[in-house]
């Protein structure tokens, strides 16, 4: 398995799977068009290095496809689902409300590690 995004990214780039895009491009509309286009063409996931107004860069659509998700996941084709379904197992179930409480940031630290 990937062990973190940076080893992903790298991989993708290794297959050719991961384009940049270095000319400035708007958070608006820009990023989610170009995003949703290359999805709907099963093409390579995108890299934006020059946000207009942020400082960080901007990756997507890396597992839009089938072929990105085997290969952050090390698997083939044929045990995708079961890598996928034993992954996704909570074993403590959270409450709305810890959900809610999750996504805003506000972590009880014990019961976090324990969702997450």
């Amino acid at each position: 398995m990937i062990n973190d995004l940076r080893e992903f990214l790298n991989l993708l780039e290794a297959k050719k799977d991961l384009v940049h895009i270095s000319r400035p491009t708007s958070p608006r509309f820009e990023i989610a068009a170009g995003i949703r286009k290359t999805s709907d063409i099963e093409g390579p996931a995108l890299l934006f290095d020059n946000v207009v107004g942020h400082s960080m860069p901007v990756v997507g659509g890396l597992y839009a496809v089938r072929r990105r998700a085997i290969w952050g996941l090390k698997t083939i084709p044929d045990k995708i689902r079961s890598k996928v379904n034993g992954r996704s197992q909570e074993p403590y179930p959270a409450t709305s409300g810890e959900r809610w409480s999750l996504q805003r940031g506000n972590l009880n630290r014990g019961r976090a590690r324990r969702i997450l």
